[in-house]
């Protein structure tokens, strides 16, 4: 094989690395940082015993460089209500979180959420893309969208 061949050949599996590593998305980190969806196992129930449930799917399963954090918004996103809800529970690629609001605290018309992911202290992901959170209405269930 001439060397030019085989620089071109080099330069070739290069670019398509790089171009492989840039198509993760949005994200600023390993793939175990990378919010992809929402579980369609989610769910807002403000009456009784209100309740919020979150589940995230990640790039790859949960690694320990990595934190994981949900905020909680009034469904219009203008007012936060619960910041930095750390998971109640990680398994595999799916992070999950669970918030019982305190008696008389739960927005009756929803939630809107926004989560984030840091890599060793900085921001790796932040879902949903292009916008502050996902509303979420009462007594709704189901996954969300502005993930990748």
């Amino acid at each position: 094989m001439k060397p030019f061949s085989l620089t071109v050949i080099v330069a070739l599996a290069i670019t398509a690395l790089a171009a492989g590593i840039a198509g993760a998305g949005d994200t600023k980190g390993p793939p175990c940082a990378n919010m992809t969806a929402a579980d369609e196992t989610n769910y807002y129930r403000p009456t009784s015993s209100p309740q919020l449930q979150w589940v995230v799917i990640l790039g790859a399963p949960a690694c320990d460089s990595v934190t994981y954090t949900l905020d909680i918004y009034n469904f219009t996103g203008t007012t936060l209500l619960v910041d930095n809800l750390a998971p109640t529970g990680i398994a595999g690629n799916t992070v999950t979180f669970t918030y019982n609001f305190p008696s008389g605290t739960a927005p009756s018309d929803g939630v809107c959420l926004a989560g984030e992911t840091l890599h060793k202290g900085r921001l790796a992901d932040s879902a949903p893309d292009g916008d502050l959170c996902f509303p979420v209405a009462s007594s709704s269930s189901g996954g969300g969208g502005g993930y990748h």
